[in-house]
């Protein structure tokens, strides 16, 4: 992640057009992962991580809200050592929907603190552009990221500027190793919104099965499928609940 909607104002929830990010669980850009750097072979260049990924969702899917069909996206970021422990992470993408003109540009960047193996907290910022309409945008956020027993536990907060309202989610993923080079990843998401474009109280718990395989050292190919559930105002509104799913490859280098 992530990927703000504003251009769909044709989109009417909660009795008003509702401008969210999107984004599947398994790929979107809203809150980006750094890539681990490379041992360093005697400069900075040689500690900054890079990697460029390609996706497509069959539904482009955020918070619980679907905002139209087959998505194309592309993702390049970079991941710059600061200090022990302290990295920061900058990045952007573009996508697009393939049966409409509706295209986005976000640009992001993050600072990420690993106290320790096991416990991290983060702080970012995401700008969202829309070509077509010349709207623009941002989102600031903070996360909390814990691993006990092999699963991953994150904690994010984000304050969208457009409503001055707040975002919460909760995710759970865990790694399931079926061979050197191919994992299992089930996950789930729930999310809450306060004064989010009319979502206040619960909003979507998300599940998603991810097939992480390593083509090479540097390239994995992740297939995936995911289930989204509307819950309290969202279901209120006439969300409805829907599987769907992808691909993406990214490049590490």
């Amino acid at each position: 992640m992530k990927l703000k909607s504003f251009a769909l104002t044709s989109l009417s929830v909660l009795g008003g057009a509702m401008i969210a990010s999107a984004g599947d669980p398994v790929s979107a850009p809203m809150s980006p992962m750094p890539s681990s750097p490379a041992p360093a072979t005697g400069g900075l260049v040689d500690e900054i991580g890079a990697e460029i990924s390609f996706g497509y969702d069959s539904v482009y899917m955020f918070r619980g809200v679907d905002f139209g069909d087959s998505l194309l996206w592309t993702d390049v970021n970079l991941t710059l050592p600061l200090a022990d422990s302290l990295e920061l992470n900058v990045g952007a993408w573009y996508a697009g929907l393939a049966d409409d003109d509706y295209t986005e540009l976000d640009l992001y960047a993050g600072l990420t603190y690993n106290i320790n193996d096991s416990f991290s907290v983060g702080v970012g910022y995401t700008h969202y552009y829309f070509p077509r309409s010349n709207a623009d945008y941002g989102e600031v956020g903070a996360t909390l990221g814990y691993s006990i027993a092999g699963v991953d536990l994150g904690l994010g907060y984000y304050y969208d500027f457009e409503v001055d309202g707040s975002y919460y989610e909760l995710g759970a993923s865990y790694e399931i190793a079926l061979s050197d080079s191919v994992s299992l990843v089930p996950g789930a998401v729930v999310g809450f919104g306060d004064d989010y474009y009319g979502v206040s109280g619960g909003n979507q718990v998300g599940l998603t099965l991810g097939l992480p395989i390593k083509l090479t050292g540097t390239a994995t190919l992740t297939p995936y499928v995911a289930y989204n559930l509307p819950i309290d105002s969202l279901d209120d509104a006439g969300e409805d609940d829907q599987v769907y799913g992808g691909v993406s490859l990214a490049v590490t280098f």
